[in-house]
């Protein structure tokens, strides 16, 4: 009779077959499951910040959003479904969507949503370029004793791994200097270096009719 772990065994093959599966794809998979929910729900924050790209009345809108949500729509002099927004009504009155800041390219909500990719793309490459160094020394490979051979190899595998960890570091570090770093002037743009003196609306007693006549404060 063979012994049930037997190499010799075919059930043994497919049954360590199987857990390598189990173990390596499958974490894998749940690993790389994870690694781009987190990027992508990242990128989904990123957009929700009120930076818009040359849209001043996008950005007015977006500081009256509660105006809207506590209000809904408005029927205009010529419509006949309430589909007007009020908040673009006040931003659009007077234009006072003009206050509000024009916040270029650069600084605007699109390099939040890009920064998780490129800091992404950071970690693949120096992962990429860490894996191509492992290896075993040469003395290691000329000897017999299997167990300084595995040592050896460990020693590389950590080794690469902090390595490939610093140059993530880095990398994350530079580009976050350099997009909002003192170089980049983004900490210039209103609502950074200073408080946007801009004007705000209240709905009185849940009555929103009184909001085209509020005056700014």
């Amino acid at each position: 009779n063979i012994p049930e772990d037997d190499p010799r065994n075919p059930a043994t093959i497919a049954d360590n077959v199987g857990d390598n599966v189990g173990d390596v794809a499958g974490m894998g998979a749940d690993l790389f499951e994870s690694y781009v929910g987190s990027v992508v729900a990242t990128a989904i924050l990123g957009s929700s910040l009120p930076f818009f790209y040359r849209d001043p009345l996008a950005m007015c809108v977006y500081q009256h959003l509660y105006i809207d949500e506590m209000c809904g729509p408005f029927a205009g002099p010529f419509d006949l479904i309430a589909t007007r927004s009020y908040a673009v009504s006040i931003c659009q009155r007077n234009d006072l969507f003009e206050l509000y800041p024009s916040a270029p390219e650069w600084a605007s909500n699109t390099i939040f949503i890009a920064l998780p990719f490129m800091l992404m793309l950071v970690g693949m490459l120096a992962s990429i370029l860490c894996t191509a160094y492992v290896h075993v020394g040469k003395r290691a490979k000329d000897s017999s004793d299997r167990a300084h051979i595995m040592e050896s190899l460990l020693w590389s595998l950590r080794t690469n791994t902090f390595i490939s960890s610093i140059l993530i570091i880095a990398g994350a570090g530079g580009l976050c200097w350099g997009f909002f770093g003192p170089a980049s002037q983004f900490q210039e743009q209103p609502g950074f270096s200073e408080e946007i003196d801009l004007p705000t609306y209240r709905v009185f007693e849940g009555n929103c009719q009184p909001l085209f006549e509020t005056s700014p404060e």
